[in-house]
């Protein structure tokens, strides 16, 4: 596995790392063999940002024996209600969970303390205000429980403002073939400038690349390398469900797709990319309770593949 540096942290991580959204929900055996064969494969970074108490504890079980081999970035600024993602600026609370993932992944210490989902200035404002969340994270880093500070973000323009700052040592932003060709060269610049490591997510555009693989000459997890042909990324994050996904997406990292194939194949793809939802749930909580990213993702299933009796009882 390629290593790459990450920032200004100087350590060296392995340019596929591995999201775990998709494994919440799984089972334990699942989680413990994903994590277990990626570590096998050379990655070591690995992102874990619910506050859901069973996807934590199929995490902790997951990183036993292995913890020592692992860069984890823990998340604070969500929570849950009733089972639904909730995002959350309450210090007290993200403290609190913070406190808990600890205790669920059954470790002294998170690597790369995120700041989870800062999309508008108000938020961010807040968020970097006396008394808020980043002055939690220097907190937390002066204890000993945090080594850097990171921030997850979807809007370029706060995804600049924080890179300059100077004080956010990983910036999370997506960034993939089908995000492509949005301009991400200015930020990728000033995260270099500033001694940023980046961190692409959502590489598969929340897995809406593969509804397209009749648009491209390649299979859709080959390209899940594209945004490491720029050698300011540090690492790219896909998420996976199992293992069978997890070894698609080391084959798409060790047979490349070269620049030029790639870029047309983001031309050809650019229209796709245009109003999608990737089902990431941020939108939640929802006042009636309603799972608004997997309604959506049942919807697109059913009209791309059709629909049938499973996905309609689901709907």
């Amino acid at each position: 596995m390629e290593k790459r540096t990450l920032g200004r942290t100087g350590i060296e991580i392995g340019a596929l790392g591995l999201g775990t959204e998709y494994l919440n929900g799984m089972d334990a055996r699942t989680c413990v063999d994903v994590l277990h064969r990626a570590v096998e494969a050379g990655i070591n970074y690995f992102d874990v940002l619910f506050a859901f108490r069973d996807y934590r504890e199929n995490m902790g079980r997951a990183l036993g024996g292995i913890r020592h081999r692992c860069i984890v970035a823990g998340h604070i600024g969500c929570a849950e209600t009733k089972g639904q993602y909730r995002r959350t600026r309450n210090v007290a609370e993200c403290e609190e969970l913070f406190e808990d993932l600890l205790i669920k992944l059954d470790t002294d210490y998170i690597d790369v303390l995120m700041i989870q989902f800062v999309d508008r200035d108000d938020d961010f404002e807040r968020i970097m205000g006396p008394g808020g969340l980043y002055d939690l994270a220097t907190k937390l880093r002066g204890q000993g429980k945090a080594k850097w500070i990171g921030m997850s973000i979807h809007n370029q323009r706060i995804a600049l403002r924080a890179a300059e700052l100077d004080c956010f040592d990983v910036i999370m932003f997506p960034h993939g073939i089908l995000r492509d060709p949005f301009p991400v060269d200015e930020l990728l610049g000033t995260c270099e400038a500033h001694g940023a490591g980046f961190v692409a997510m959502k590489p598969f555009g929340g897995g809406r690349l593969f509804r397209y693989a009749d648009r491209i000459p390649v299979p859709p997890a080959r390209l899940v390398g594209y945004p490491l042909l720029d050698p300011r990324v540090s690492c790219v994050l896909p998420g996976v469900k199992n293992v069978e996904q997890l070894e698609e997406a080391i084959e798409g990292i060790e047979r490349p797709v070269d620049r030029p194939a790639a870029d047309e194949m983001a031309a050809t793809l650019f229209d796709a990319a245009m109003g999608s939802c990737l089902y990431c749930n941020h939108c939640l909580p929802c006042p009636e309770e309603i799972n608004i990213g997997e309604i959506l993702r049942l919807l697109d299933t059913s009209e791309e593949r059709g629909p049938n009796d499973e996905i309609a009882d689901a709907y």
